[in-house]
């Protein structure tokens, strides 16, 4: 799974919840259920051309970012430990 967007918006509220076992769950009110961030992966905010993107990815090494959506601006973050 290189990225799967979960989310392009210009004015949303987002909860995220931590469950048991390193997963966690983020829900938005433009979704009718919740979406779950397994163990193995990472929740990733962009903020393109104006709007707020969610993407939901596999985990990378310390220091390598994802690619970006074609036509996204050339914004890469380091995960966090």
């Amino acid at each position: 799974m290189q990225h799967e967007t979960l989310l392009k918006t210009d004015d949303r509220t987002i909860a995220v919840k931590a469950e048991k076992d390193g997963k966690f769950t983020v829900n938005s009110s433009a979704w009718d259920d919740r979406k779950t961030i397994l163990a193995d992966q990472v929740l990733e905010l962009r903020w393109v051309e104006g709007q707020v993107h969610l993407l939901r990815r596999a985990k990378t090494p310390l220091g390598a970012p994802s690619a970006p959506d074609p036509g996204e601006d050339d914004f890469s973050f380091d995960d966090e430990a």
